[in-house]
């Protein structure tokens, strides 16, 4: 597949067009339908070149936006996952990265996330092992390998 995200950044003449999609709590709730009907216009569309995934927006748990992504990858567009740290420590982190990768999700937007706000019995307490700098580090360490 050619990654039509990738040479819409490189053409300085293509104005790249992201697509965000906000997957929402649950499985298989009218959120994930109208998130992947989205996705799928998106793909046959051809004006969106890579549609984002919300990493439990708002603080709030939804279905992870990495399992989205891998969705999203097979209907031929690409997913532009966030990738957020508050939630995991750094093996957590470092082992997502590998399953993103084994998926050949390539794209990631990393950055801190929205604070904890609701969860299974309250709130949730937030993780912060590493920032969105230090992340970029992790994953720049894991390309070398």
């Amino acid at each position: 597949m050619v990654n039509k995200f990738k040479e819409s950044l490189l053409d300085k003449n293509t104005l790249s067009v992201t697509w965000e999609l906000v997957p929402g709590r649950g499985a298989n709730e009218k959120a994930q339908v109208t998130a992947m009907a989205s996705a799928e216009q998106a793909a046959k569309g051809g004006r969106v070149h890579a549609l984002t995934i919300t990493d439990n927006p708002g603080g709030n748990p939804a279905i992870l936006a990495d399992y989205l992504g891998m969705e999203i990858l097979k209907l031929g567009i690409e997913p532009l996952v966030h990738f957020t740290c508050k939630d995991k420590n750094r093996n957590q982190m470092e082992s997502q990265l590998y399953a993103l990768d084994r998926a050949k999700v390539r794209n990631l937007l990393v950055m801190t996330g929205d604070y904890t706000v609701s969860g299974f019995k309250g709130r949730p307490k937030p993780v912060f092992d590493l920032d969105p700098s230090n992340t970029l580090q992790l994953i720049t360490e894991m390309n070398k390998a």
